[in-house]
């Protein structure tokens, strides 16, 4: 991770993470080791699509790390939309 990098902790709904510009450096997705979660983080709440992912459990395992290493910029502020029975998720972040 970069070197000023927030972690939001851990996440288990949608919400506004962050509101402000900031660079997305990488995003944790955590399983309930059953159920298949879907994470979509957007630049605002019905903004831009920066990332999407949904983790296939019977094909990847409960976990995955998706680091940005140049990180993705975001404008106006970092939104989480996560689906999935025990879906959980980690942002990792940059305010500017």
């Amino acid at each position: 991770m970069a070197r000023g990098c927030v972690s939001s902790g851990e996440l288990s709904s949608s919400a506004d993470v962050y509101t402000g510009a900031a660079l997305l450096w990488g995003v944790n997705i955590l399983s309930d080791k059953t159920n298949d979660p879907k994470i979509i983080i957007t630049d605002g709440n019905g903004g831009t699509v920066i990332y999407e992912r949904e983790l296939d459990v019977s094909l990847e395992g409960f976990e995955r790390y998706d680091p940005f290493p140049k990180g993705i910029e975001v404008m106006t502020s970092i939104y989480l939309t996560i689906s999935g029975t025990g879906a959980k998720c980690v942002i990792h972040y940059e305010p500017r």
